[in-house]
């Protein structure tokens, strides 16, 4: 089945929501008239953004909300930026915590060195 977008006939999605929720969803739906969106628009704009804010990490298990509780051993995604890791750096205030931490990290550095020893020896 080849699907179709913008460009042609749509494809209906639908999803539920909480009662409690029935006024936030007529608001958002006057924001939509206002601004001359659609209610579609809307939502495919929130999920895109939820995509890039998580949907990009290969380590769906640290979770984002982690990092607002404190937790020191919340750490980042291997890809994540400078700026993230440095948050996470933030958090640390044992020097043991620290210390745990860089044992960690040596270990993924050994075992990286490793086999890129191994990858090399493969190449010649």
């Amino acid at each position: 089945m080849k699907r179709v977008g913008k460009e042609g006939r749509a494809i209906v999605r639908s999803f539920s929501y909480p009662k409690n929720k029935d006024d936030f969803m007529m608001k958002l739906e006057d924001l939509a008239r206002k601004e001359g969106v659609t209610f579609s628009d809307i939502i495919i704009q929130g999920l895109e953004k939820y995509w890039l804010e998580h949907g990009k990490s290969q380590n769906p298990q640290t979770e984002i909300t982690l990092f607002k509780t404190g937790l020191e051993y919340a750490i980042p995604n291997l890809y994540k930026d400078e700026k993230d890791w440095s948050k996470f750096y933030q958090l640390i205030m044992k020097r043991e915590d620290f210390t745990k931490i860089d044992s960690q990290l040596n270990m993924v550095l050994r075992l990286h060195n490793k086999r890129d020893r191994q990858l090399a020896k493969v190449a010649t």
